[in-house]
């Protein structure tokens, strides 16, 4: 028999984000965005419950840590290239733009009187827009970099973010790495399958064939035996 089990960079369902959110509300101010996909993968349950950890583990930890990895190098380039923008932007904001009005665009009155007037109707008075001014230009060219600097403030408060959800799934990963974490299974919804403290037990005997669940690591918190549950389908800002 098999099952599909999710882990990695991909959208919890909201049902599981809630049975969980008590137990793993540290994550959840990094790890509440639109997701990059994470497809599920089968195994086959016709083996212990211990050798089907042993697997999920290995392809575990293999599989976030390389993208953490990937995902933080990424992250380090675009954040190194924003931060120069910005400072090349301020230093060009605090040099304000001189511009002036050429005298020849400004109306005269020599031009107004040269109007001819020789069948003695009242003539229309023109319709001229009024010249831009030094002022005016300055103003302009200050709010348009300002919304520059905007733009990129938000992005880099968005990798930002991102970096932080790529940072704490690696401090999960290398929970695991150290023995410090272990996984379990919990299903569609939030339900631990308690697969960890199975041992030799047939996993087909636990886990209902053609499902889907997903894995968490869990931790003790404290000598009590209190455990922390982290899900380890993480989420990614968009």
């Amino acid at each position: 028999m098999i099952v599909w089990v999710k882990y990695g960079f991909g959208a919890r369902s909201s049902s599981l984000d809630a049975r969980l959110f008590r137990c793993s509300t540290w994550m959840d101010d990094v790890l509440d965005v639109t997701p990059e996909n994470a497809p599920r993968k089968m195994y086959n349950t016709n083996v212990s419950c211990a050798v089907l950890l042993s697997f999920l583990k290995a392809s575990c930890i293999k599989d976030v840590d390389d993208f953490c990895k990937q995902k933080s190098v990424q992250l380090a380039i675009e954040l190194d290239a924003i931060r120069r923008t910005l400072v090349q932007r301020k230093s060009v904001s605090s040099v304000a733009p001189a511009a002036s009005t050429p005298a020849a665009s400004r109306p005269t009155s020599g031009a107004q009187s040269a109007r001819p007037a020789a069948t003695g109707e009242e003539q229309p008075p023109e319709m001229a827009s009024p010249p831009a001014t030094p002022g005016s230009t300055r103003r302009g060219s200050k709010a348009g970099l300002d919304d520059v600097a905007e733009q990129t403030q938000a992005k880099k408060a968005l990798f930002e973010r991102q970096l932080d959800a790529v940072n704490a799934a690696s401090m999960v990963i290398k929970e695991l790495m150290a023995g410090i974490a272990w996984l379990d299974l919990v299903d569609e919804n939030g339900s631990r399958m308690n697969i960890d403290s199975a041992g030799n037990d047939r996993a087909n005997t636990i886990l209902s064939p053609r499902q889907q669940y997903e894995v968490v690591a869990v931790a003790r918190q404290d000598d009590g035996g209190q455990e922390r549950v982290t899900p380890l389908v993480f989420k990614l800002n968009s």
